[in-house]
């Protein structure tokens, strides 16, 4: 019993080192301004993964000439293949350094990129978070960044409230269209429906079987749709899954994808959809939806949080809701004190949908103004602002 003790309290001490040894917050210190350097998940088929690609992908094609430190082998989560170039952090890298990765992994992250107290460089945090309370726990983590940025308006409303002596900045995350737009089908063509969500994202966050409910209420005699429901990592679900597949086999107009899909093969997937439907109960910023629109295709999502970073009435359809408490029973989320998120109004919305549906003129419009909205807004100003020389 009291060897158990030793090696525990061992295993702390050795913990509270390591921690003690990771670089430590200098909010004032600029550093140079060159190179930069964006660590992220370049190699993994997630949202998080995306936005590390896609800042680099800006990036480059400003000139900057980033870096690209590829970290989804430490992260365990190697499923897509990035042909753009990887490096290690070098030892005496003295510019900028932007970690695009899930707050929680932050550490084990600077750990092994080998960063220490005695740093040069300046990091940059790229934090996105979904609920309307931050969680206490990142107010430590914080204090090995130099400076937050996050993807939308609504996340640096939630997270100023840790009160971590830190800049944070509203960085949108660049949207590259992989195609010219094409816009929603006409006449008696069966419109095709999308509906997308990461399983390890929380699939109760995602809503996604809300969702199935709106287009299975608002496809009705006469009007022709099919749905496709694209999941990731749902076979770690099981429940879930079960439950999703039952409806869909009792429902000839419903086909449900599980995989992990390379850029060109999501890009396709989108492209070859007319409206995308998302009955969220909170986006951090919803990149799916973005990418969307910038291919001109209609999306109905739930009127709240980070989507409303480039979602308005006219670009898109805004889903009534009500806030409720949050309840995740994927347990993905902490129970956090006062933490709502949105309940769709499902049947508004499928009457939303069925609108739509029998109506592709008003389907052209607003897929028109989305296109217009989202690559004038969404192609990095912001990033490009707060990394060109002064």
């Amino acid at each position: 019993m009291q060897k158990t003790i030793n090696l525990l309290g061992l295993t702390t001490l050795k913990k509270a080192l390591q921690i003690a040894l990771l670089p430590k917050s200098r909010p004032h210190h600029q550093g140079a301004r060159s190179p930069i350097a964006i660590a992220g998940a370049f190699s993994t088929a997630s949202g998080i993964g995306e936005s590390a690609r896609n800042i680099y992908q800006c990036l480059e094609s400003e000139g900057f000439d980033p870096l690209a430190i590829d970290l989804s082998g430490f992260l365990n989560q190697v499923d897509l293949v990035w042909d753009g170039p990887s490096t290690s952090l070098p030892r005496d890298f003295s510019g900028i350094l932007i970690l695009v990765v899930n707050a929680p992994e932050t550490r084990a992250m600077l750990k092994a990129m080998k960063l220490r107290r005695w740093r040069k460089c300046r990091i940059i945090g790229y934090w996105a978070w979904e609920l309307n309370r931050p969680p206490s726990t990142w107010k430590p983590i914080a204090r090995h960044l130099d400076e937050i940025w996050v993807p939308s308006d609504y996340t640096r409303s939630v997270l100023i409230e840790l009160n971590m002596q830190l800049s944070i900045s509203t960085i949108p995350i660049p949207i590259y269209a992989g195609a010219e737009h094409t816009p929603i089908r006409r006449g008696d063509v069966a419109a095709k429906c999308l509906i997308m969500a990461d399983g390890r994202s929380s699939f109760a966050r995602k809503n996604i079987l809300a969702a199935v409910q709106i287009f299975s209420e608002a496809v009705t005699t006469g009007l022709q749709a099919q749905l496709t429901v694209k999941t990731r990592n749902a076979a770690e679900y099981p429940s879930f899954y079960r439950t999703l597949n039952t409806i869909a086999n009792a429902n000839p107009m419903i086909d449900v994808l599980d995989e992990s899909l390379s850029n060109e093969q999501r890009w396709e997937l989108i492209r070859d959809h007319d409206i995308v439907i998302s009955a969220h109960r909170a986006e951090g910023f919803g990149m799916h939806l973005a990418e969307a629109m910038s291919l001109g295709k209609v999306v109905l999502a739930t009127g709240w949080s980070g989507n409303m970073q480039f979602m308005k009435e006219g670009n898109s359809i805004l889903l009534p809701y009500t806030l409720v408490d949050v309840e995740d029973t994927t347990e993905i989320y902490e129970s956090l004190a006062n933490a709502a998120w949105a309940e769709v109004d499902v049947h508004a919305s499928a009457e939303s949908l069925r609108s739509l549906l029998a109506d592709r003129d008003l389907g052209l419009e607003i897929g028109k103004r989305a296109v217009e909205d989202v690559r004038t807004q969404l192609k990095g100003s912001e990033l490009l602002d707060k990394l060109r020389p002064l």
